[in-house]
C-alpha cells in the first residue's frame, strides 16, 4: 500500500505508474472515512450489534426512539474497483452502476479487539437492507472552539482554548447527510480492513464529493493497494519509481513481506506439532502392539488347549476378532470422552481471547477411531500368526507357557 496526498501527486497518475511494477495483478485506490455517526432503524441492527458495541462512547445525539446512533466507515473506491466488486457479487448494475447517487453496499460480517474482556469479537451488524441512514457530521467552528463529544441541555457542548463553555444547538452544529443502505455483499475488495466495529460500506469515488462536499481535496489522503506475484521484487521497483519522482518511500508498506513472516512462523510451528503428535502416535502404537502381543504369547497354553479340543482355525480367528473389537471399543469408550473433554478446556482456553463457537474435530476424530481399530487388529492378526505355527502338543507339556 502507498499513502498519496492529491498536492504531492495525482492519485491516478500514480497509480498507473506504479502499478506497471513487474509482477503486479491487480490494483485499487481508496478513501476511507471513519468513526462516522449515523442514526439508524433500530429494526435494521442486529442484537449482537447493539450487545458489543453497548460500552462504546457513541455521541448521545438527539434521535426518535425507533432509530439508535452507530459508527459507520465509509469507503470510496476508485471506478475501476467499485465496478468489480459490484459484478463480483452479482449486484445489480442499474442500480449501483448507471447512477450518480448509488446506495451503499455493506459487508455483513466485522471483528474487533475489545480491551475490557481482552478477547476478539464477531458481529453481523444488519438484520435488514435497503433503508436510510443519516450521516451526522459535527461543524467545525475554527480553532477556536473545539467540540467535546458531549451534550448539555440537548445541545452540543463546545470549549475554548481557556476551557470556556459554549453550546450549540443541534441545527446549528450537526449537518445531517441522508444516505441510502443497499445490498450486502459477500466478496470485498483488496483494500478491505476488517478489525473495527463499525459499520462497513462502500461506494465510487464519484460519491466523495456529494456526501463531503466540503471537503479539501489537497488535503484528502488515498491509500493505493496493490496485489502482486512476488511481492519482494514489486516493492523493490516502486521504491526506484518513487525516489525518481520524488515521493517520500516511507509510506510505501510491504505487508507481503509481514505475512511471510507469519506463515514461516506458522509452519515452524506446524512442524514442531505434527512431529510431536507423530511421534506420541508412534510411542502409544508401540505400547499397544507390546501389550497385546505379549498377551497373546501368554496364553499360548490355553490356545493350544482349544485347539487340542478341536477348534477349527476359523473359529479361532473369529474368537480373536471379536477379542480384538472387544479391546478396541474398551478402549474408545475411555478416550473419547476424555478427548472431547480436553478439547472443551482448549477451547475454553482459547476463547479467552476469540470469539467462536465450540466445534468437535470429526475428521480427526474418525482417524483417530479408525487408527485404533488398525493397530488393534493388526497387532492381534501378526501375534496370531505366530500362535498358529506352535505345535499343541508341545505347548501343553511347555508348563512355562
Amino acid at each position: 500500500t502507498y499513502t498519496v496526498f492529491s498536492e504531492d501527486y495525482d492519485y491516478k497518475a500514480l497509480l498507473e505508474v506504479l502499478g506497471q511494477a513487474e509482477g503486479v495483478e491487480n490494483t485499487s485506490a481508496m478513501v476511507q472515512r471513519s468513526y462516522q455517526e449515523a442514526s439508524v432503524p433500530m429494526e435494521a441492527v442486529t442484537k449482537r450489534y447493539v450487545e458489543v458495541t453497548e460500552n462504546m462512547h457513541i455521541p448521545p445525539f438527539v434521535t426518535p426512539e425507533e432509530r439508535t446512533m452507530i459508527y459507520v466507515s465509509l469507503t470510496f473506491l476508485e471506478e475501476k474497483s467499485y465496478e468489480k466488486l459490484i459484478r463480483d457479487n452479482g449486484l445489480a448494475e442499474k442500480t449501483y452502476l448507471e447512477t450518480t447517487t448509488p446506495p451503499g453496499v455493506y459487508f455483513g460480517e466485522g471483528n474487533f479487539y475489545d480491551y475490557d474482556t481482552g478477547r476478539y469479537i464477531t458481529f453481523e451488524p444488519l438484520q435488514k437492507e435497503g433503508f436510510q441512514m443519516d450521516l451526522y457530521e459535527v461543524k467545525d467552528f475554527g480553532e477556536e472552539l473545539y467540540y467535546t463529544g458531549e451534550m448539555k441541555e440537548g445541545q452540543l457542548l463546545y470549549k475554548d482554548q481557556e476551557e470556556k463553555e459554549t453550546l450549540k444547538s443541534l441545527e446549528e452544529a450537526l449537518k445531517v447527510t441522508p444516505l441510502m443502505v443497499g445490498d450486502r455483499i459477500e466478496k470485498l475488495p483488496i483494500t478491505y480492513f476488517n478489525d473495527s466495529h463499525e459499520l462497513k460500506l462502500y461506494y465510487p469515488m464519484s460519491s466523495l464529493q456529494t456526501i463531503y462536499p466540503d471537503l479539501q481535496e489537497t488535503s484528502i489522503p488515498v491509500e493505493l493497494f496493490f496485489k502482486a506475484k512476488d511481492h519482494q521484487v514489486a516493492y523493490g521497483e516502486m521504491i526506484e519509481t518513487l525516489e525518481e519522482l520524488g515521493l517520500p518511500t516511507h509510506r510505501l508498506t510491504n505487508h507481503g513481506a509481514y505475512l511471510s513472516q507469519e506463515r514461516a512462523m506458522i509452519t515452524v510451528v506446524n512442524i514442531f506439532s505434527y512431529g510431536f503428535i507423530i511421534l506420541i502416535s508412534l510411542i502409544a502404537a508401540a505400547n499397544v502392539f507390546n501389550t497385546i502381543s505379549t498377551n497373546i504369547s501368554l496364553r499360548r497354553r490355553e490356545f493350544a488347549m482349544l485347539k487340542a479340543v478341536g477348534m477349527t482355525r476359523r473359529a479361532f480367528d473369529q474368537m480373536m476378532r471379536f477379542e480384538s473389537l472387544l479391546y478396541g471399543v474398551k478402549s474408545l469408550l475411555y478416550g473419547l470422552p476424555v478427548a472431547v473433554m480436553v478439547t472443551y478446556l482448549i477451547y475454553r482456553s482459547m476463547s479467552n481471547g476469540l470469539d467462536f463457537a465450540f466445534f468437535l474435530p470429526k475428521t480427526a476424530m474418525v482417524i483417530a477411531v479408525g487408527s485404533v481399530f488398525l493397530v488393534v487388529f493388526a497387532t492381534s492378526r501378526y501375534a496370531m500368526e505366530k500362535v498358529h505355527k506352535d505345535n499343541p502338543v508341545e505347548a501343553l507339556k511347555n508348563e512355562n507357557l
